[in-house]
């Protein structure tokens, strides 16, 4: 936008300087905007309505009379066509007398037709079932012969298994027999061991066996019991000395006992006596068998019990069947002897039993098909009469309806489709007449209870109670053509009312645009201070000008500036509209008109403003603009940090207020509480004294605990102390010190204002 195209409209300068009366001014224009708005709104509604309304009764007016004269016509027609009816409906019935005797007549062959064709089909029926019976007695008889020959071959295999199981349960019996007859010998041996011998007897390699002599240093077999005893006893002592571990091989003796125990005990489980078994041994028919040669046999032998219990399982699965069968063949010779009284089996005489079974399913066809032939005729001429009843019915009903007399004509149709025909054409027609009439009276108070509907929404009750109570559907077209009159004289005064609140509406059109272009001149205002800020914002530091603040606001294009404010205006009236009292819509509007919601309108992102501060480094070439949160660092520099940004900050004030001064060089003053609380070292503070001379910044401090060093760098120090004064405890001077000439000094009173910055 062009600042020297710019328009500048207001009423006084008051406007511009006093919030309070232009938020009082925005609301007055705001709620006549809403009230004007309101009033176009409701009008254009009325005046489409009545527009509707006026072509509604334009094309009602121009059908309504022609419709007339055809309904007339239609209704003479109609009535020489009634009398040529009542004519044609006595041929009509004199028909009907003729079908209902054809129609007694093909229903008694009908009947018949379908008797026979319900016996041959059951006939059929019952042939199939037959045919199935047999076809599965057949295969029920090769099955069963060859369940038989199987299960001949496997009881001649199950024989000869039997056989020779039964060999093998002879040879283990002999093998039994010699277990027992063996265990028998080891008992009697256990027993002569257990009563003489068990306790010295131990076998040793110079052991003696029967029939052979002694060798030397071995003990005769002629001595006494004593000497035997005592060589007995000396070559016990010698052996204990040689072998010290008999207790192990009286352990092992005792587990070969507990073995043969075992064994014996196995071979009476399996029925075998130890006398024959002590007989099959001496004999030698006792030999060991391999253990899986025993398993193979049992193997085998589970395996034909098994197979042998699975034809039984068949074999009786294939008498269930064929017992089955026999029961379904006994129960068909049943059903049809109940319903025909006696069963005969039918004699094929040379003929197969398929071609049979295919010349009774052939009779049955032609059966079925002349069955439905007929049964078709019977229905269709069924149909047809119930057609001439309703004609017959329809035409009396017209009749009465429209008060016409019988017999008033002898003319007649020849032919009963022309008549049928004829008929529905003719109620076709007037049908369509009566929709039509009853559609067009259905709109037209459909329409006028729309019409009173939307004029008490529009608050125009006077015009909808006249509307509902006068207006009605016109008898004629003289009433049509003064309700005509009647409307297009309310529409004239309609319109009339429109211009005015149109009028109105560009007036406040015209007001809208006018304050839209005063709060785009607030923002460029405020845009135009905030851009002086970084330049403003300069102070002298080290015999040098530099700038303290960077400031960066994304802004809306100046093109957009428009169409932005209008939007947002038209916004804060929308949602205060939605508000309850007249008070929140004035809180409301005043906080969406303060300056920095206004400011915002032309920033694409409030929270993208950027503020930037300079920080001064020792080294001057690692300077540099920092983040406001980035440049704070240690209490020393932060307090550098605060009071550099308050110079510049002061300095931008000062620029502002200057006028044609020059705002470098006017009088400045900073009031810090106490900022020598967290940093009492004078040489954090002597800097920032050179700093506020140089820029002529005279500082003002209430300190607490300050050192004399840093309070010596002040030309004025007061010494505040208590005071009960009135009963209140107040704050006195008590003292003073000052490096300033009494004549030199000068007491001014400031006048002062709190302020509070928002950096957005």
């Amino acid at each position: 936008m062009e600042k020297s195209r710019l328009l500048f409209a207001g009423k006084g300068s008051s406007f511009y300087l006093d919030e309070n009366m232009r938020h009082k001014v925005c609301a007055q224009s705001r709620e006549q905007l809403t009230e004007l708005q309101r009033v176009i709104a409701r009008m254009e509604d009325q005046q489409q309505t009545y527009e509707k309304d006026m072509e509604s009764v334009s094309s009602f007016l121009l059908v309504y009379d022609s419709k007339k004269e055809e309904n007339r016509q239609a209704l003479r027609e109609n009535q020489k066509k009634e009398l040529a009816l009542l004519e044609k409906q006595k041929l009509i019935k004199d028909r009907i007398q003729q079908l209902d005797g054809q129609l007694s007549g093909d229903a008694v062959s009908i009947e018949e037709a379908g008797k026979q064709a319900e016996t041959a089909k059951e006939q059929y029926a019952v042939l199939e079932s037959l045919r199935d019976v047999n076809t599965a007695l057949t295969e029920t008889k090769h099955l069963i012969e060859e369940v038989r020959q199987k299960y001949g071959k496997l009881a001649a295999k199950k024989q000869e298994e039997e056989q020779t199981a039964t060999l093998l349960r002879t040879k283990m019996q002999e093998q039994s027999e010699v277990c027992e007859h063996t265990v028998s010998e080891k008992d009697l041996l256990i027993k002569d061991w257990e009563d003489n011998w068990k306790l010295y007897a131990v076998e040793t390699d110079g052991q003696q066996f029967l029939g052979e002599q002694p060798s030397k240093g071995q003990v005769p077999e002629d001595l006494t019991d004593d000497a035997l005893r005592a060589a007995f006893y000396g070559i016990r002592d010698a052996y204990e000395k040689e072998h010290m571990d008999l207790d192990d091989k009286k352990q092992l003796m005792e587990s070969y006992a507990r073995s043969m125990e075992r064994l014996t005990k196995s071979i009476a489980d399996r029925n075998l006596q130890m006398a024959r078994m002590e007989n099959l041994r001496a004999d030698g028919q006792i030999y060991q068998t391999a253990a899986e040669n025993i398993r193979q046999i049992r193997q085998d032998l589970e395996n034909m019990a098994q197979q042998a219990d699975n034809m039984r399982q068949q074999l009786t699965a294939i008498e269930a069947d064929k017992n089955r069968l026999y029961g379904s063949v006994a129960q068909a010779v049943n059903v049809i002897e109940e319903k025909y009284g006696a069963y005969k089996e039918v004699a094929l005489n040379d003929q197969s039993y398929e071609s049979y079974v295919e010349n009774m399913r052939q009779l049955y066809e032609n059966t079925s098909a002349e069955y439905r032939s007929l049964t078709g005729r019977i229905e269709r001429l069924t149909k047809e009469l119930y057609a001439l009843e309703g004609i017959r019915h329809d035409v009396e009903r017209l009749m009465k309806l429209c008060h016409v007399q019988e017999n008033l004509t002898t003319e007649t149709l020849d032919e009963q489709i022309g008549l049928k025909r004829r008929y529905e054409e003719l109620l076709r027609r007037y049908e369509q007449m009566q929709s039509q009439y009853f559609a067009k009276r259905d709109a037209f108070e459909k329409d006028k209870a729309k019409a009173v509907s939307e004029l008490h929404q529009l608050g125009a009750e006077g015009l909808a109670a006249e509307l509902r109570e006068h207006l009605s559907l016109p008898e004629n077209a003289e009433a049509a053509g003064r309700v005509m009159q009647e409307i297009e004289e309310t529409i004239a005064l309609i319109r009339i009312e429109k211009e005015r609140v149109g009028k109105n509406m560009e007036d406040l059109v015209s007001i809208k645009d006018s304050f839209e272009s005063q709060c785009l001149q607030i923002c460029q205002n405020i845009r135009m201070e905030l851009d002086k800020l970084p330049k403003m914002s300069a102070i002298v530091m080290d015999n040098e000008q530099i700038q303290m603040v960077g400031l960066t606001i994304p802004y809306v294009k100046e093109n957009f500036y428009k169409e932005k404010m209008s939007a947002y205006i038209d916004d804060i009236v929308n949602q205060s509209d939605t508000l309850g009292t007249q008070e929140e819509k004035m809180r409301y509007i005043r906080q969406q008109l303060a300056w920095k919601r206004l400011f915002s309108v032309i920033v694409t992102d409030m929270n993208a403003i950027r503020l930037t501060l300079y920080k001064r480094e020792r080294i001057a070439s690692q300077s540099r603009y920092l983040k406001y949160e980035e440049a704070v660092g240690s209490t020393g520099q932060s307090q550098g940090i605060y009071i550099q940004f308050l110079i510049a900050v002061i300095h931008y004030i000062s620029a502002i207020h200057a006028g044609a001064a020059a705002g470098a060089h006017l009088r400045k003053v900073l009031f810090i509480d106490n900022p020598f609380g967290a940093a009492k070292d004078i040489y954090i503070w002597e800097p920032i004294f050179a700093l506020l001379k140089t820029n002529d910044v005279q500082l003002i401090v209430p300190a607490r605990g300050a050192t004399p060093a840093i309070t010596g760098k002040f030309d004025v120090n007061y010494v505040l102390g208590q005071k009960l004064m009135n009963h209140r405890q107040q704050t006195i001077v008590v003292d003073y010190h000052s490096n300033v000439k009494i004549d030199e000094m000068e007491y001014v009173k400031i006048n002062y204002e709190q302020e509070v910055f928002d950096f957005v």
